[in-house]
């Protein structure tokens, strides 16, 4: 029974739910909770991937992933594309500790005091048992587009990781190479990947 609850839960459209950035991500924040509680691994894992695809604007990450430069290399779209599809497998891999490391603890949003990041985004803190985050929402898609603990952005670090294989790749060669391709193979080869696609 609680695997069928669980399922629904989970195939619920996220964002028919949610009319607001706070309430997308506490809707977010509960499916995340009852993934918390699946004892077996690999149905947490796939719903933690449910989730990923439908509470994380993958474009929109994926863009500050790989930055102006490099989203927009037009001679690298196959490996651009690949790299969109795998947002939700980066978001699950760096999530998955812990989730698992606070299995079973109570997950809450904090909305008193939300957080303005630019123009269409806001931070609302989020609490895992004793983990603070800051989870980073867009306005306009309502969707998860960055997480923060203690003031660091997980995108951001993620991003300046990415540039490193990026640049290298494109000094290989500046006017054929494709960095993004590169980064994508580096990424999949990773045995610790948890692939959600």
């Amino acid at each position: 029974m609680r695997s069928i609850l669980f399922s629904l839960l989970l195939s619920l459209p996220f964002a028919v739910r949610a009319t607001t950035p706070a309430e997308a991500l506490k809707a977010a924040v509960d499916q995340l909770s009852a993934v918390a509680q699946e004892p077996d691994q690999s149905k947490r894992v796939s719903g933690l991937c449910t989730l990923a695809n439908g509470a994380v604007d993958a474009n929109a990450v994926a863009q500050d992933l790989l930055g102006s430069t490099f989203a927009n290399l037009s001679r690298d779209a196959a490996g651009i594309a690949s790299f969109d599809a795998l947002v939700p497998s980066i978001m699950v891999t760096d999530f998955y500790s812990l989730v698992s490391s606070e299995l079973g603890e109570k997950y809450w949003v904090d909305t008193t005091a939300p957080q303005a990041r630019g123009n269409d985004r806001v931070g609302y803190p989020v609490y895992f048992g004793d983990t603070k985050l800051v989870f980073v929402m867009s306005k306009t898609s309502l969707k998860v587009v960055d997480a923060e603990w203690n003031n660091i952005s997980m995108v951001q670090k993620k991003h300046d990781d990415y540039q490193k294989t990026l640049q290298a790749e494109l000094a290989k060669d500046p006017n054929n190479s494709l960095p993004v391709t590169a980064l994508v193979n580096q990424i999949q080869s990773n045995g610790s990947l948890m692939r959600c696609n």
